[in-house]
């Protein structure tokens, strides 16, 4: 499942997002309704980080699939781009396709990289995560800080595992409806001191339980 194939599966839910009720199904709706493109490459790419970089915020290249752009703005203006930047969303996908996974995504395993971890952080209320069923075509959309503050408020619990390959760093959430998983061995958080920054960066209580 490719970012544009989810991107075209998300027109599908404009109904479903406008029935909620409140303020947050509302901004639910602005989001999707705008324009979602999938990630630029090449030098696109690069201008786009380097532009990001210059207002402060930086963020790497894989820590977002696809981009919330409102539908006047042309994005190979890379001037128009950079002035407009408050009204651009940085979307990262997380795509579901075993049967297991439930309406409203009950049983659902993924990964936070410390790459889509600290571009959260980075651009505040401009990043979100989109949870896709390719089989039942649903789609959630949430945040890192969401995801965070519902486990942190259920059981201020958290794992975090550190891939020796990748070196990236996996914040684990163990919830019902959210479930992440990594098949790398759990570290404590510590003298790893990355970790805890991490931790940090969201306002975690370093005297919370550490499940290993």
């Amino acid at each position: 499942m490719t970012p544009l194939e989810v991107i075209e599966a998300k027109r599908a839910h404009l109904d479903r997002l406008a029935n909620q009720k409140g303020a947050a199904g509302e901004q639910e709706v602005v989001l999707v309704s705008e324009q979602w493109i999938a990630r630029p490459k090449g030098l696109a790419l690069r201008r786009l980080i380097d532009a990001l970089a210059a207002t402060g915020v930086h963020i790497k290249a894989s820590s977002f699939d696809a981009l919330a752009v409102p539908p006047d703005l042309d994005v190979s203006d890379i001037s128009a781009v950079c002035a407009r930047f408050s009204e651009i969303t940085f979307i990262e996908i997380k795509t579901a396709n075993q049967p297991r996974v439930k309406a409203g995504f009950d049983g659902f395993f993924f990964a936070l990289t410390e790459n889509e971890i600290a571009a959260a952080d980075a651009l505040g209320a401009r990043h979100r995560v989109a949870l896709y069923n390719k089989i039942s075509g649903e789609i959630l959309l949430t945040s890192v800080p969401e995801i965070v503050a519902r486990e942190n408020h259920r059981r201020g619990n958290f794992l975090c595992s550190s891939s020796r390959k990748t070196a990236d760093m996996r914040l684990i959430p163990v919830i019902p409806e959210l479930k992440c998983f990594s098949r790398e061995p759990p570290v404590r958080f510590g003298p790893a001191g990355h970790c805890r920054k991490l931790r940090n960066a969201f306002g975690w209580d370093n005297s919370a339980s550490i499940d290993a």
